[in-house]
């Protein structure tokens, strides 16, 4: 993949099936995707499946609506290792919709949002969100929405809420973050041992 499209690092297989109809004024293109051994950089995935779809109207592939439902398995993000993820996701208008689960051994993320991309930030607003892990689960309060904006080294979070029984933790602030070859594996392997 990398040699074709001529970008050195990427590397995997991709199949790529699906049919184009409509003309000019309204192009959809409908089918499925299929990676394996895929990396670049940081990213590695073993495994990887998805069905798409794409509407664009004018020949205005700026502004094209493309929806897709993916499964990743085995997957490696910044050193950390993931076992699955899931996701269904709707992007238009610099805007994408997701609801999506990533699970580690015994841990489980869900999540339901949408992230807005901005020329100097980006956004996530999350409704539902929950964290499970050996048994024990923490869910967003009702009626809270957590906004988090990220820029090249700035998060600020809004309204982190979230609660386990009577349990509650609410997170709320800007973090600045400065790293220099850090190792996020081992940060995940000296937190297991915890």
């Amino acid at each position: 993949l990398g040699r074709i499209i001529g970008r050195s690092g990427l590397d995997g297989t991709l199949a790529l099936d699906g049919t184009v109809t409509g003309n000019a004024a309204s192009l959809e293109t409908a089918g499925t995707l299929s990676g394996h051994a895929l990396a670049y950089g940081e990213l590695e995935v073993l495994d990887l499946d998805s069905t798409y779809a794409v509407a664009v109207a004018d020949f205005d592939f700026v502004n094209a609506r493309v929806q897709a439902t993916s499964a990743a398995t085995f997957l490696v993000v910044g050193g950390v290792e993931l076992n699955q993820l899931k996701a269904t996701t709707t992007y238009a208008q610099k805007r994408m919709e997701f609801e999506a689960t990533v699970q580690q051994q015994t841990r489980e993320l869900g999540v339901t949002g949408n992230a807005i991309f901005h020329p100097d930030h980006q956004e996530l607003h999350l409704p539902a969100l929950s964290l499970r892990a050996d048994g024990i689960e923490w869910r967003n309060v009702p009626g809270s929405e957590a906004a988090i904006q990220y820029r090249q080294n700035e998060v600020s979070i809004k309204d982190l809420r979230l609660a386990n029984g009577d349990q509650t933790l609410d997170v709320e602030g800007t973090l600045v973050l400065d790293a220099a070859n850090a190792d996020l594996a081992a940060l995940e392997r000296d937190n297991q041992r915890l």
